[in-house]
C-alpha cells in the first residue's frame, strides 16, 4: 500500500492520518531466507519491534523484547 491509497482512504472514511506519529511495521516469517525488507515512505518510519497496547510487536513474531521488558518490570518492583 502506497502513502497515495492511504490518502485517497483517509478522505473517503473521513479519517485523519497524523503522519508524524505514523509508523510502519512489517511481518514476516521468523526465518526467512529471501526476505528483502521493503523500501519505507519517505515521511514514515519503518519499525522492526513496536509497543501497541502495551505488548511488544516483532515483525518477525518474536516475543524476546517483550519478555525482557516484563522481566525488567518485575525485578524493579520486588526490589525494596
Amino acid at each position: 500500500m502506497n502513502l497515495n491509497t492511504l490518502r485517497k482512504g483517509r478522505y473517503y472514511n473521513s479519517a485523519v492520518i497524523n503522519l508524524a506519529k505514523t509508523k510502519e511495521i512489517v511481518f514476516h516469517r521468523p526465518n526467512p531466507r529471501n526476505f528483502v525488507n521493503p523500501v519505507a515512505m519517505n515521511t514514515i518510519e519503518q519499525l522492526t519491534v513496536a509497543k501497541i497496547l502495551g505488548v511488544f510487536v516483532h515483525g518477525g513474531f518474536k516475543c524476546d523484547n517483550h519478555v525482557d521488558f516484563i522481566l525488567s518490570v518485575c525485578s524493579q518492583r520486588f526490589i525494596c
